[in-house]
């Protein structure tokens, strides 16, 4: 799968996730005994790739791009794996000011 359509599955299944079905996403769905530095590595990679493949999109559809994975990565909304979302919200904030740089 290309990774424009694999964004497009996951802002879907997203989508889905907060505006109807009420299971997190399939990335986000992890064992209780998971290592945390693997759900922190692989929520961070996720945001990361999203961000890497939309960085060339206008300006206003960059931010509602990124407005989105503030509610998906923010820990109120990933109670399963808060420790792992918090640290994937801060990496998103750091890289707020170079991905919504006009």
């Amino acid at each position: 799968m290309s990774p424009p359509a694999r964004f497009q599955t996951r802002a879907a299944t997203a989508a889905a996730w907060m505006f109807g079905r009420r299971e997190p996403p399939p990335a986000m769905l992890f064992e209780q005994e998971a290592d945390l530095e693997k759900q922190k590595e692989l929520l961070v990679s996720e945001m990361k790739e999203q961000l890497q493949h939309t960085c060339g999109e206008p300006l206003q559809v960059r931010k509602l791009i990124f407005r989105d994975l503030q509610r998906q990565l923010h820990p109120d909304k990933n109670t399963h794996c808060e420790e792992a979302a918090k640290h994937a919200f801060q990496k998103l904030m750091e890289e707020r000011k170079s991905y919504l740089k006009p």
